[in-house]
């Protein structure tokens, strides 16, 4: 298990429903750079989001690394732009 350090968290980025669907055009393509991940490991400074939480983040701020041929993605706390909560 890798239990990220300095304000990291691990993610696993969630699909998009309507992803790979329709036509790409360049101009929309930039305007949906931002993804949902499941919180699979974090840093024990942070406190107010626990393993299991859905994020809104960034795709551009992610940053990826291959270990043992498994994709993992490793986010900074303070790119996170909001928790999902369900009610």
């Amino acid at each position: 298990m890798i239990i990220p350090k300095n304000e990291y968290l691990l993610i696993k980025v969630l699909k998009n429903e309507n992803e790979g669907k329709g036509i790409l055009l360049p101009d929309t393509h930039q305007k949906e750079e931002f993804g949902v991940g499941e919180v699979m490991a974090l840093a024990e400074t942070i406190e107010d989001i626990k393993v299991g939480d859905k994020v809104v983040f960034d795709k551009l701020m992610l940053v990826n690394a291959k270990i043992e041929e498994e994709e993992i993605k490793f986010l900074k706390y303070s790119d996170i732009l909001g928790v999902v909560k369900n009610e």
